[in-house]
Formats: structure tokens, C-alpha cells, sequence
């Protein structure tokens, strides 16, 4: 029973350190006219949003939601992206979870 707390509280200790590593790491998104802006870390959190003055006003209110709806769903492909490139080159450990091996 000892045996698997440890194992346990490894898990999380290697959680913890693999959220901090993504933590450190950042994507800037653009939505597909370029008004919008995304910033988002590696535990997709966003960081910064721009917007272009031209979209601060009621009648672009809708491009503006579409906008931002684009940029951060495009930042979240990068960083997915970003993060199976430092898996693959073994900059980020995934934590050793038994049996999933």
C-alpha cells in the first residue's frame, strides 16, 4: 500500500512539473484576417488578446466573436502541436504512469 502512495505522489510531482514546463511555453494565434490576436501558454490559458481598432464597434461585434473564436482555437492546435514535437524530442517527460507503458 506504501508502495503505491509513492507512486502516487510521483505522479503528481511529475504532473506538476510537466504543467510547469508548458506553463513556460506560449503560441500567438492570428484569426484568418489577421484582426484578432491569441496568446495562449502550454496549459492553454490565454495570456493576451489583441484586438484591431477597426472591430471596436457594435456592428462588428459578430466578426469580433468570430474573430477571437478562431484565433484561440487556432492557438490551441499550435501549442497541441508544439507540445508533440517536445515529447517526440524528449524535451518534455510525460510522467510515468504504471501500466501505461
Amino acid at each position: 500500500m506504501f508502495n503505491k502512495l509513492k507512486q502516487i505522489q510521483e505522479l503528481r510531482k511529475q504532473a506538476k512539473e510537466l504543467q510547469n514546463n508548458l506553463s513556460a511555453e506560449t503560441i500567438t494565434s492570428k484569426s484568418e484576417q489577421g484582426l484578432v490576436k491569441v496568446t495562449i501558454d502550454g496549459n492553454h490559458k490565454v495570456k493576451n488578446v489583441e484586438i484591431d481598432n477597426n472591430l471596436l464597434n457594435i456592428e462588428s461585434k459578430e466578426k469580433l466573436e468570430n474573430g477571437l473564436q478562431d484565433a484561440y482555437n487556432k492557438a490551441v492546435d499550435e501549442v497541441q502541436k508544439m507540445m508533440a514535437r517536445k515529447v517526440q524530442s524528449g524535451d518534455i517527460k510525460m510522467p510515468n504512469i504504471p501500466g501505461f507503458n
